[in-house]
């Protein structure tokens, strides 16, 4: 069974301290994203997408924009369902 929430509490660690004294605009990006993808994989595409574009305003990663492209994709592919 995986654990999106413990998951997700550890990328909010992550993501403070990549803020901390010795700012990382690269690591809090990827925080941010896996954040992201664990959201996604509870269904909460919302929060995800959201989350997405909080990590993309830091660091232009495309790994990143392509998950959250995907996440979109699903998104309306669940809401027409």
């Amino acid at each position: 069974m995986k654990e999106f929430d413990k998951c997700i509490e550890q990328c909010e660690i992550a993501a403070s301290k990549a803020q901390g004294d010795n700012y990382d605009a690269l690591k809090l990006c990827k925080a941010l994203g896996r954040k992201a993808n664990a959201l996604a994989s509870q269904n909460k595409y919302v929060e995800s997408v959201d989350t997405f574009k909080n990590a993309l305003m830091e660091y232009n990663d495309s790994g990143v924009r392509a998950n959250m492209n995907s996440t979109m994709k699903k998104k309306t592919i669940w809401e027409a369902e």
